[in-house]
């Protein structure tokens, strides 16, 4: 989705509610300011999907091992990032991996390509990417989560 940050240079507040959005004379859609945006102030807002960019996520590789006292669980997520666009974007990506909140169900973080910052608190990693004209940028994740056996997991 598009995100643009602007600054309201009325000298009025700008009030909550729909606006429409143009870039130029040309239409794009419409939007919703939650709260009122003063004067001098900055704000984002979303111009909704951009269709040059094409996103798939895939499930290359899922494997459970069972041992006697535990099971292992090993994925693989790739992400392909394609840019059919005229204009090099800029891009935040997000991805979640699993966020225990049970201590005897262990997250392994595997291989991350590329390198980014460890996941947060909530398990999102996040890559600030630059996808130029008609590139193609590859992501990929691996973790392990491991219990014990039999202990019934949610979201697995």
């Amino acid at each position: 989705f598009r995100v643009m940050s602007l600054k309201n240079q009325d000298k009025a507040p700008l009030m909550p509610g729909k606006v429409s959005i143009f870039v130029g004379s040309s239409y794009i859609g419409k939007a919703a300011l939650a709260g009122m945006i003063l004067p001098r102030e900055e704000f984002e807002i979303g111009f909704g999907p951009d269709n040059s960019i094409k996103v798939s996520r895939e499930i290359l590789d899922l494997k459970t091992t069972h041992k006697s006292s535990s099971t292992r669980t090993d994925q693989t997520v790739e992400i392909r990032l394609v840019n059919h666009g005229l204009e090099s974007r800029e891009l935040l990506l997000e991805e979640p991996i699993p966020v225990s909140q049970d201590n005897r169900i262990k997250i392994k973080l595997g291989d991350v390509s590329p390198e980014t910052d460890k996941p947060d608190a909530l398990g999102i990693i996040r890559w600030n990417l630059t996808l130029l004209a008609a590139e193609e940028k590859v992501v990929r994740v691996t973790y392990r989560i491991e219990h014990p056996r039999g202990l019934q997991v949610q979201g697995l």
